[in-house]
């Protein structure tokens, strides 16, 4: 990397898929941002733009579509995947419409959706810009792979905490009982986690070896159990089910056209299916990320 540059990495672990673990290095939820000098622009979606570049490495909750892509049933190209997306075309996000990734490069005025790496039709000026490596399945140690990215020259970092998963859909259809409660278990072990990682962020801080390493710690947990606390201050209603098929179970190839009972008004919902938010939610989690992005920027 050259010496102009300077890298801003944000991380986050969905701690649903932190029981696997994977050897390659990029495969860890993050969306790294570098901040060299923008070129000029002649589109309007740049103007103003004070970074150049992302790229995002991570799993189904910042999968552009690579999925499309590689050999797995875990697919969302098909309706009713990408129903609120421009177009109302399925482009594999596990979602209604656009992810944070998407909504990431937006408010720093890259552009507007940002592609993923494995799409054939992949320009050489969408590389210039950012473009997403992320893939549901993947995950990775968060210690080690901030050490590395150090390595690889960043500097200024944000980690994102392990959201509510005791409250996912699916978690509660297979733990949460008879009445589908959040499972306390889960987000005891979501809690237990983030200070873990918490802990651990201090000491890379405070790290001699580490000169001029700044990691930020930014809590999504409260934002997004505080969505499912109190659906009403945001607009939700329905909370306990996601809006495609019966909401309990159904995600990837589970959800498609033919599920029953597909909700008609997702924007009521706080998840699109049993595993991933809408993109609503998506929305809200985006303006607590970009308020610790714009301190470092």
């Amino acid at each position: 990397m050259a010496s102009s540059e300077l890298l801003l990495i944000i991380v986050f672990f969905y701690l649903l898929k932190l029981i696997v673990t994977t050897g390659p290095l990029f495969f860890c939820e993050a969306v790294a941002i570098t901040m060299a000098p923008p070129p000029p622009e002649n589109g309007t979606v740049g103007r103003g733009r004070t970074s150049s570049a992302v790229f995002v490495f991570g799993d189904s909750i910042l999968d552009t579509g690579n999925n499309d892509h590689i050999a797995t049933l875990i697919k969302s190209n098909f309706p009713p995947y990408g129903r609120d997306f421009p177009g109302r075309i399925p482009t594999g996000r596990f979602s209604d419409g656009r992810l944070i990734s998407d909504f990431i490069v937006e408010s720093l005025k890259i552009k507007y959706l940002l592609p993923p790496y494995l799409d054939p039709n992949l320009r050489a000026e969408d590389l210039i810009t950012g473009v997403c490596f992320a893939s549901a399945f993947l995950a990775g140690q968060a210690s080690a792979f901030l050490r590395e990215l150090y390595r690889q020259g960043a500097r200024k970092i944000v980690h994102l905490s392990a959201l509510t998963t005791g409250c996912i859909p699916a978690f509660r259809t297979l733990l949460g009982g008879v009445q589908r409660q959040c499972s306390d278990e889960s987000n005891e072990l979501a809690v237990m986690f983030n200070e873990k990682l918490s802990d651990e962020i201090q000491r890379l801080n405070d790290d001699v070896l580490l000169p001029d390493l700044t990691v930020q710690f930014v809590d999504m947990y409260t934002p997004f159990f505080d969505i499912i606390r109190r659906p009403e201050n945001y607009g939700f209603v329905v909370t306990k089910e996601g809006c495609c098929g019966t909401g309990t179970i159904e995600f990837g190839f589970l959800c498609n056209r033919l599920s029953p009972s597909t909700c008609a008004d997702n924007s009521k919902y706080i998840f699109w299916d049993s595993l991933h938010p809408t993109e609503k939610v998506y929305k809200i989690l985006t303006s607590v990320i970009m308020k610790d992005i714009n301190k470092l920027l």
